[in-house]
């Protein structure tokens, strides 16, 4: 989770199996000649097609590990993939990538606007926030159909890549969707 030009993308080359399934919106965007051309009345069809990949990669049973490099903002960005992974038995860790949404808006490569950069950071700090104070309390935050979605976020990483390299390790946490 992170916004446009926050790093998420670098950080999976960075850091996760070079054998990992990556799922993305952003690749419906990418024409054969490797040029992105961003529509904003596709975007439902880009996320249904990246879910529908995520669906199948979970599915392969020789792929080690699946991402889902969206911005994921608000857990309900992430519920269906939670789900998804759950039924199937797998374990889900997310990685929240933070960083000065000034440093993303000069960084982002896909036109998003400032403001919507801002807000959506905010979104994904509240969203942090809430995932900490549910966890604290053992709440399940009223999310009990079809069952308590508590599953462990590992590592909430927060990743300064104003620095390229700072990394605040915040353990173990249960995140309840």
């Amino acid at each position: 989770m992170g916004i446009p030009g926050g790093g998420k993308s670098t950080w999976i080359r960075s850091n996760l199996p070079s054998d990992a399934f990556v799922c993305s919106a952003d690749h419906f965007f990418v024409n054969d000649h490797g040029i992105y051309i961003w529509k904003k009345e596709l975007l439902h069809k880009a996320h249904r097609v990246c879910f529908d990949k995520y669906l199948a990669a979970l599915d392969m049973s020789d792929v080690s590990c699946v991402v889902v490099d969206n911005t994921n903002t608000k857990r309900a960005d992430m519920r269906q993939y939670v789900v998804e992974a759950n039924n199937r038995g797998y374990d889900v860790n997310i990685v929240a990538i933070t960083v000065d949404p000034e440093v993303a808006a000069q960084r982002n490569v896909h036109g998003v606007p400032n403001e919507t950069i801002k807000k959506m950071y905010s979104q994904i700090q509240n969203t942090i926030k809430l995932c900490w104070q549910q966890h604290l309390r053992g709440n399940d935050y009223g999310l009990t159909d079809p069952g308590p979605l508590n599953w462990y976020m590992w590592a909430i990483t927060q990743i300064c890549w104003s620095t390229w390299s700072q990394i605040q390790y915040l353990g173990w946490l249960r995140l309840y969707l």
